[in-house]
């Protein structure tokens, strides 16, 4: 650690566990189950695609797993994550619902094909400098 940051700024060391409750229904029972542990749940965590599927919104995400966290009465709070977000507007819809942390998903932006994948690749540079 770089002595000239006080140590509540630099990174610490800290279990997290991603929960997903895909339904909205299972946060209570992730919760009880972590009473006995250290670990920080990170209770609502979806992709743009699950909420697609499952017709939810993140808000609704981040409610469902605020409700059970009040319902339990969990004081260690909980992680909400916008996961495999592709666009600006898909951020920004996480964000506002409470979302206080996101997962990107370039993958939209590499070549696909072997030929423009390898020259994608190849023209990267590995001088310090260029970077």
């Amino acid at each position: 650690m770089n002595s000239n940051y006080q140590a509540s700024t630099c990174p610490s060391e800290m279990i997290s566990f991603g929960l997903g409750d895909r339904l909205g229904n299972a946060g209570t029972a992730h919760l009880k189950l972590l009473e006995a542990y250290n670990v920080f749940p990170v209770l609502a965590q979806q992709s743009t695609r699950e909420l697609s599927l499952t017709q939810r919104t993140y808000a609704d995400v981040v409610n469902a797993a605020s409700k059970q966290s009040e319902e339990l009465a969990w004081k260690r709070g909980f992680g909400a994550d916008g996961d495999h977000l592709k666009t600006a507007r898909d951020i920004c819809t996480a964000l506002e619902a409470g979302c206080k942390m996101i997962t990107l998903d370039c993958s939209d932006e590499f070549p696909r094909d072997e030929q423009n994948s390898t020259g994608y690749w190849n023209s990267l540079s590995s001088d310090k400098q260029a970077l």
